[in-house]
């Protein structure tokens, strides 16, 4: 029922035209809407993978929305595009948009490049140097891992629940639950690499292949839970460390998008021109470049009722989001016509 209730919200948006004007006033903004990726999998692999579904596309999927991204606007790079102030000439007919990935995933590489090849997309993926290479190299796919093989059970609404409250855990307590899981399921396998990052090779083969490398720090720390001068040195090292690699880098993506003015100023002080976080917004000319706001991409943001790639669901889930959280406090204190249906909107959201 919530997914059908999405699905005929975002149907009725695009039928009414109102995802039309919302793409138009984003185009006349000078707006990027930068989408966020993590992992683009086969169906053996996602069955495999302990990645939670909220950073996981199919690859059929994604073949289907760069199609429909090439087709009906215009693909730009992250790391030299930038936001057009209103009254700029140089507008276009298309709204743009930027590919970005988090982690470097060695899915990234097998099936997520040939797909940006085929469409001419450019993209930016954000490494953790120190992380190159490795199999489960975050805890969160180690924990549900293990949870899904504790004795217990746990649902998948659980398990998502468990990660997020340890998210912002001391790692020392962290660690401590995780030995505990490991003595109730046993240590947790490689999954055949099913949860491995790029290693070197691979990760140079996207550079080559005209892929932007940027940093998501050096061990995929966040900045916010660590002392600045820690911060610091994974900002300094990741970035030396893949400018040794394969060229400058001058992009960062603050992990889990946590980000504070103390670290947005090692940012800067590191050397980096342009920083994203996970705010739901559209890149404007008014916005902070080292603070650039973006849309999170999975599959339930983009198959409809169908199990098919859906526009409508895509648009709405991000053109019209994007949107409307550029002007909800425009729209509190009246300064912006309100689009009709916004109650029944609101409904379809908490649905959701």
């Amino acid at each position: 029922m919530r997914r059908w209730m999405l699905m005929a919200w975002a149907t009725l948006l695009k039928c009414t035209g109102a995802l039309w004007w919302a793409k138009r006033q984003l185009r006349l903004q000078g707006s990027i809407v930068v989408l966020m990726f993590h992992r683009v999998l086969r169906k053996t692999e996602n069955e495999q993978a302990s990645s939670l579904e909220g950073i996981v596309v199919g690859d059929d999927t994604f073949d289907q929305l760069s199609a429909y991204v090439a087709n009906n606007f215009q693909a730009v790079d992250a790391g030299t595009a930038l936001p057009w102030m209103s009254t700029s000439p140089l507008q276009t007919q298309r709204l743009r948009v930027s590919y970005t990935f988090d982690d470097g995933w060695r899915d990234n590489h097998s099936n997520a490049l040939p797909i940006l090849r085929k469409y001419a997309i450019p993209a930016t993926v954000f490494v953790c140097p120190g992380l190159v290479g490795e199999n489960f190299p975050f805890w969160p796919e180690r924990m549900v891992s293990l949870l899904r093989r504790n004795p217990a059970k746990p649902r998948t609404l659980e398990i998502e629940a468990a990660i997020e409250r340890w998210k912002h855990q001391p790692e020392a307590d962290r660690n401590q639950f995780l030995e505990q899981l490991e003595q109730q399921a046993g240590r947790a396998g490689s999954n055949e690499n099913a949860d491995q990052l790029c290693d070197w090779r691979e990760t140079k083969e996207l550079a080559q292949a005209g892929i932007r490398l940027g940093s998501h720090t050096q061990n995929h720390e966040l900045l916010t839970m660590i002392p600045l001068v820690k911060a610091e040195s994974e900002l300094r090292q990741s970035k030396a460390a893949i400018e040794k690699a394969v060229g400058l880098c001058t992009v960062f993506a603050y992990p889990n998008g946590d980000w504070s003015p103390e670290t947005r100023q090692l940012v800067a002080e590191a050397g980096f021109d342009r920083a994203f976080t996970t705010q739901i917004r559209a890149w404007t000319g008014g916005s902070d470049p080292l603070t650039i706001p973006r849309v999170n991409i999975y599959d339930g943001k983009l198959r409809g009722l169908s199990g098919k790639f859906s526009p409508a669901l895509f648009e709405y889930t991000v053109f019209w989001r994007a949107w409307r959280a550029m002007t909800n406090q425009s729209m509190k204190t009246g300064q912006v016509a309100m689009t009709p249906g916004i109650s029944a909107e609101r409904s379809a959201e908490r649905a959701q």
